[in-house]
C-alpha cells in the first residue's frame, strides 16, 4: 500500500467497515510512509516498517475505539508488531504477523517466545501465514498438496497457547478462501483470525469479505467489549463535494433562494448570516447523507454479487464468471477511487 491511492482507498474500506481494530500486513512502507496511516478516522498506529519495500505490518487502533496502549513491540525484520491494550478493565494481546513462505521453523519458534512474555485477558492474532492451517479445507487446488514442517509447526503452534481459528468455529465446514493464485488456478485460505478460547464467548460474529482492493480478502470479526458509545465530532466541510457539479448546482440553488426570501426582513445582517450558516450546514448535510447512502447502497450491492460469483467460481472455474469477477472488482475500486482521489493532497 505504498501507493497513496491504495492507501487512501484500504483506509475508506475501513472506515466503511467501522472498524475499531485493523491489521495490515505486507504494507511495504517505511517508517515515514508508515506514519501516513495515522490519519482520518485512525487514531493511533503501531508498525514494523518494510525492509526494502518487503514485509510490513501495522494495528491500526480508531479514534472510536475507548483504550489504553500498555506496551508495544515491533520485529526489525518487517513480520510482526505487538501491542498490549486495556479495553473495559480487560487487557489484550494483539499480535499481527506475516509469515515467511517458506518452511522457516526459526520464526514459529520466535512467536512461540514472544506470547510467553505476555499475561493478559484474551489474545488476539491476526496472521498471513503464507501457508494453510487445514490442507484439507483450506486449499483447492488441481496440484497436489506438499506438506511442509512450518505447516506442522504451527499447528503445534496453536494448540500449545490454546488459540482457536475463529473464522472456522463459526464456520466449520464452510469452503471459502482468501487468496488466489491465477498461475495454478488454486484457491487458499492464507489470513488468520486466532483467538484465545475465552474470545468465544463474546465473539458475535466472523465473515471473509469479497477480494477486489487487495490481492488478499478481508477477514472481519466482531466481539463485544461493552465500550461506551463515543461522542459525535463536530461538523465539517466535505470538501470532496466542490468536485461534485450537481452539489455546486444545488448549492448556488439554496444560496440564491434563502437571501431573495431573507433580504425583505427586519433582521440585522449578522442575524440573517448567522442563520444562513445553521441553514446551509443542514442542507449540505442531507445532500451528502443522500449521496452516501446511494454510494453505499451501490457498494453493498455490488459485493454481494461479487462474493455470489467467487462462490460459483470456485466450483465451476467458468471463463466467463472470471471475466465478470473482474468486471466487478474494477467497479467497485472505481467507487473507491472516486471517493479516494480528491483527499490525496490532505496527505501532504
Amino acid at each position: 500500500i505504498n501507493y497513496p491511492i491504495k492507501r487512501r482507498k484500504i483506509l475508506l474500506y475501513f472506515k466503511k467497515l467501522k472498524a475499531s481494530i485493523v491489521f495490515l500486513q505486507e504494507t511495504h512502507l517505511n517508517d515515514n510512509e508508515s506514519l501516513k496511516l495515522s490519519r482520518d478516522w485512525v487514531h493511533q498506529c503501531i508498525f514494523a516498517p518494510a525492509i526494502s519495500k518487503k514485509r510490513g505490518v501495522a494495528i491500526l487502533f480508531s479514534k472510536k475505539l475507548h483504550y489504553d496502549l500498555i506496551s508495544s513491540q515491533t520485529d526489525p525484520q518487517g513480520r510482526w508488531a505487538l501491542a498490549v491494550v486495556k479495553i473495559d478493565n480487560l487487557t489484550y494481546t494483539l499480535l499481527n504477523l506475516y509469515g515467511p513462505n517458506k518452511d522457516d521453523i526459526q520464526f514459529i519458534n520466535q512467536l512461540h517466545e514472544l506470547l510467553l512474555t505476555t499475561s493478559t485477558d484474551y489474545i488476539c492474532l491476526g496472521c498471513d501465514f503464507n501457508h494453510v492451517l487445514d490442507p484439507i479445507l483450506d486449499r483447492k487446488s488441481q496440484a497436489p498438496y506438499r506438506s511442509h514442517k512450518i505447516s506442522l509447526a504451527l499447528r503445534d503452534f496453536v494448540s500449545r497457547h490454546s488459540l482457536m481459528d475463529i473464522w472456522r468455529l463459526f464456520h466449520p465446514r464452510d469452503l471459502n478462501y482468501t487468496f488466489h493464485l491465477s498461475p495454478h488456478n488454486s484457491d487458499m485460505r492464507l489470513d488468520y483470525f486466532l483467538f484465545s478460547n475465552n474470545f468465544a464467548s463474546i465473539t458475535t460474529s466472523t465473515s471473509i469479505e469479497p477480494l477486489y482492493i487487495s490481492d488478499h480478502a478481508c477477514i472481519t470479526a466482531s466481539f463485544n467489549t461493552g465500550s461506551p458509545p463515543s461522542s459525535s465530532p463536530s461538523w465539517r466541510l466535505n470538501i470532496k463535494l466542490l468536485s461534485n457539479k450537481d452539489f455546486l448546482t444545488q448549492c448556488s440553488k439554496w444560496i440564491q433562494e434563502y437571501f431573495i426570501i431573507n433580504s425583505t426582513t427586519d433582521l440585522s445582517f449578522h442575524t440573517i448570516w448567522d442563520a444562513f450558516k445553521a441553514y446551509i450546514r443542514g442542507e449540505i448535510i442531507k445532500f451528502s447523507a443522500i449521496l452516501n447512502k446511494t454510494r453505499d447502497l451501490k457498494i453493498k450491492q455490488l459485493k454481494q454479487e461479487l462474493k455470489q460469483l467467487e462462490l460459483n467460481f470456485q466450483s465451476t472455474r467458468s471463463n466467463r464468471l472470471l471475466l465478470c469477477i473482474r468486471k466487478l472488482k474494477f467497479q467497485l475500486n472505481q467507487l473507491f477511487s472516486e471517493t479516494a482521489g480528491p483527499l490525496l493532497f490532505s496527505e501532504n
